[in-house]
């Protein structure tokens, strides 16, 4: 019976190298703060064997971005308030 392994999370260099790659935009500090607030772990607790197709994920809906996007920087702002309080 195979186990599901879990992956070390990543540094945020490692973190900021990939999204630079795939050039999405994406803060690597406030995904970084986001999982390890969260000990992680997905939504339904199950542990993170992949991080990078997590950050693929925040691509795909946006989440994360500091752009121009009004939606974006709205979901910006209300991830980066939860994680480090009003500014």
């Amino acid at each position: 019976m195979a186990t599901a392994t879990h992956t070390i999370p990543p540094s945020i260099d490692d973190v900021r190298t990939y999204c630079e790659s795939r050039h999405n935009g994406i803060d690597p500090e406030l995904f970084v703060a986001y999982y390890d607030q969260r000990d992680w772990k997905l939504s339904r607790g199950q542990p993170m064997t992949d991080w990078k197709a997590s950050v693929r994920y925040w691509e795909r809906n946006g989440t994360g971005k500091h752009d121009n996007h009004p939606d974006q920087r709205k979901e910006y702002s209300e991830l980066s308030d939860e994680l480090f309080g009003p500014t």
